[in-house]
């Protein structure tokens, strides 16, 4: 898919479309996509995932686009202002991967927490 092949997903009153139809979310919660990926031993785990939601037919996964803290395994930003370069070619990975698989993803940048 290239990028000008993407139609972005826009609210049209109280609905959902995308290219002018109609687009109902059938997805999953994959929290942990950008952390494994950061990892390269373990990106075929994110391919999997991906992978999996292809063969039961979803069309969008909500994964995360933050970790932070100097705790966190794979943290992006391991303290405030600081971005770990690594894990934001992880979240590369699988914003190529998904897209090669045409699924859409919602990415949250900041937690509740």
């Amino acid at each position: 898919m290239t990028e000008s092949a993407v139609d972005w997903v826009q609210r049209q009153g109280c609905r959902l479309e995308a290219g002018g139809e109609p687009f109902v979310v059938d997805g999953c919660n994959t929290y942990y996509l950008m952390v494994y990926a950061a990892d390269p031993s373990l990106r075929d785990h994110v391919d999997a995932v991906l992978d999996h939601a292809v063969e039961m037919e979803l069309n969008t996964i909500r994964t995360w686009a933050f970790c932070d803290g100097p705790d966190e395994w794979n943290a992006l930003q391991p303290a405030p202002g600081v971005h770990d370069e690594n894990v934001l070619k992880g979240l590369d990975s699988v914003l190529r991967e998904a897209r090669r698989r045409e699924l859409r993803l919602i990415l949250p940048f900041v937690h509740y927490w």
